[in-house]
């Protein structure tokens, strides 16, 4: 029950709950994605990425100096919010621009991996 809980934590923070919300459109996204997305500090961006972490609701992997972070598809707990977190983005305008905004965020990662 307390792994629950967790989940139930980090996705009752709006810009967590949006970190998870992007990532269900996207394979990845860099962390300074993320962070040009949510419009915060680096410091705090990763903050939030860390809690998605520890409860296991996302994952991360370190491609030369960039960090990339995806869904991680085989939490069970995160299955069960795929039809709540789709229904928010059809309804949820600031989620529908995120959408858009991270298709025109690419902070130079093509250009050097």
């Amino acid at each position: 029950m307390e792994d629950l809980l967790q989940v139930f934590k980090s996705l009752s923070d709006r810009n967590r709950f949006r970190i998870i919300c992007i990532l269900t459109s996207h394979e990845r996204l860099c962390a300074c994605q993320i962070t040009d997305l949510l419009n915060v500090k680096g410091a705090t961006s990763s903050r939030h990425l860390q809690k998605l972490v520890h409860c296991n609701l996302i994952s991360s992997s370190k491609e030369g100096r960039w960090v990339f972070y995806r869904l991680n598809r085989d939490n069970s707990y995160l299955n069960l919010f795929f039809p709540l977190i789709r229904d928010m983005i059809e309804k949820d305008s600031q989620l529908q621009q995120d959408i858009v905004t991270v298709k025109n965020l690419n902070c130079g990662i093509a250009q050097e991996i």
